[in-house]
C-alpha cells in the first residue's frame, strides 16, 4: 500500500528539480568569449564583435527605431481615419 505523503514528497522533489532547471541562465557562448593568447588578429572590442561589427549593430538599431516610429505614426493615422469614418457613418454623411 502506498503512502500519500511519500507521493507528495516525490512530486515536490520533481517540481523542485524542474524549477531549478528553469533557473539556469542560458547564455550563448559568444557572450563570455575571452581573447585567447593564440589570437593573432586585432583584439575584439566586446562580446566577440569588432569595431565594424558594433558600427553595423548601431546602424541597425537606428534603422529599427526609425521603422518603429514610422509604424507608430501609420498606426495612429489608421486609427484616426477609422474614427473619422465611423463618425461620418453615424452622422449619416456616408450612405448606409
Amino acid at each position: 500500500m502506498r503512502n500519500e505523503a511519500d507521493d507528495y514528497k516525490m512530486i515536490d522533489r520533481a517540481a523542485g528539480v524542474a524549477f531549478s532547471n528553469l533557473q539556469k541562465p542560458i547564455v550563448p557562448l559568444w557572450v563570455n568569449r575571452q581573447g585567447r593568447p593564440t589570437d593573432k588578429k586585432d583584439p575584439d572590442t566586446f562580446n566577440g564583435l569588432s569595431e565594424e561589427g558594433w558600427e553595423y549593430l548601431l546602424k541597425l538599431e537606428r534603422d529599427a527605431r526609425k521603422l518603429q516610429g514610422l509604424a507608430l505614426f501609420l498606426g495612429g493615422v489608421l486609427v484616426l481615419f477609422t474614427i473619422v469614418a465611423v463618425i461620418m457613418y453615424q452622422a449619416g454623411w456616408i450612405i448606409h
